[in-house]
């Protein structure tokens, strides 16, 4: 449900940043996007994470609407709250999240809502299958033998 929700938001977050964002704001999330890469290119979760909430809490703002800020940041922090009871961040398709952030950022940048919204909608799908894949494997195991 939470992911369903993030979905609704972010999708209009994304899509509103790409009519609306000025400069300022495009380097906000252009720098946030370099975050993540440097964090996973750095195998350092804390930068990636940092960069990640950046990223998100930037697109919000660049929307330019306060309820969909304050809606994205408090589906956010119930997801940190999920982490820590248990479901790590980005797994196992941390790789594929940079690039992810990358298209959502270069779609806003380029002024596509459509396209910001599409790139959204592949990222937060992504990121729900990979914790459904986290919760699958510590519930019945790594079908490689592995704890």
């Amino acid at each position: 449900m939470l992911f369903e929700f993030r979905l609704v938001q972010e999708r209009e977050a994304s899509r509103l940043a790409a009519t609306r964002a000025s400069p300022s704001e495009l380097r906000v999330i252009e720098t946030a996007s370099r975050t993540i890469r440097d964090g996973f290119l750095n195998g350092d979760k804390v930068q990636f994470e940092e960069g990640d909430d950046a990223f998100h809490a930037g697109v919000a703002a660049a929307s330019h609407n306060f309820f969909v800020v304050v809606a994205v940041r408090e589906a956010r922090r119930l997801q940190r709250r999920a982490s820590v009871i248990g479901v790590g961040g980005v797994g196992g398709h941390a790789e594929e999240a940079v690039k992810e952030h990358d298209a959502i950022y270069r779609a806003i940048r380029d002024g596509r809502p459509e396209a910001a919204a599409e790139a959204t909608s592949v990222h937060l799908d992504n990121t729900l299958k990979d914790y459904r894949r986290e919760i699958q494997r510590r519930v019945f195991g790594d079908p490689g033998g592995r704890p």
